[in-house]
């Protein structure tokens, strides 16, 4: 039941956005740091889980280079200089992509390049710079409890020293993630955010108030 109700509160997320879309046109400005790139490679994704688009060639003329397309919200970007790389991986430059013209570094190695112009990205990276507080907390606590296991602590005994701790930390994360959609009611990260939090909550009342 709970679950419908996540599925339900996330579908509503979605024909709202869909019913306040407008068509967007964006127009990416690229330029190469290094000498001898005559292609890059281009992926348009997407925030909805769905597969993401094959990656297309882009050519390089007197190191610049240029990407258009059309969209109704915020989209995932990835650059890359071979066809076959690996998205998730040093071997991409993720972006978020908003309306008009936004520029696009690509620098040696990929992973430094610089993308600005979009109002989406910004408020990404400044979402995740937060949220990586939070994540690492996550993980050490994981990899503490693992390293109990190992040492043959009981699993009751571990459950009482960490339970604690991991709710601690959710409780933290989620007052960061509610006072960033506060500060930031207009940014697309928020409302990407909210379905999770009803999903940690449990509290779909709430949620929707964020909304």
């Amino acid at each position: 039941m709970k679950s419908l109700k996540f599925f339900f509160l996330f579908g509503f997320f979605l024909l709202v956005i869909t019913a306040q879309a407008q068509n967007k046109t964006y127009h990416i400005e690229g330029t190469v740091q290094t000498s001898g790139i005559e292609k890059v490679y281009f992926t348009p994704g997407n925030f909805r889980g769905l597969a993401n688009e094959k990656p297309r060639e882009v050519l390089v003329k007197n190191n610049k280079f240029s990407i258009t397309g059309s969209f109704t919200e915020p989209i995932p970007g990835y650059i890359a200089l071979a066809e076959n790389s690996v998205a998730g991986s040093d071997q991409m430059f993720p972006f978020v992509i908003d309306a008009g013209k936004q520029l696009l570094t690509i620098e040696n190695p990929i992973g430094k390049s610089k993308f600005s112009g979009s109002k989406a990205d910004l408020d990404f990276k400044t979402f995740n710079q937060g949220q990586r507080i939070y994540d690492e907390k996550f993980m050490q606590l994981n990899a503490d409890a693992q390293s109990g296991i190992q040492k043959g602590i009981s699993t009751d005994s571990l459950q009482a020293r960490f339970e604690p701790l991991f709710k601690d930390a959710q409780k933290e994360m989620l007052k960061f993630q509610r006072g960033f959609i506060a500060k930031h009611p207009d940014a697309y990260i928020s409302l990407i955010i909210i379905p999770q939090i009803a999903q940690l909550t449990q509290n779909y009342i709430a949620a929707d108030s964020l909304l």
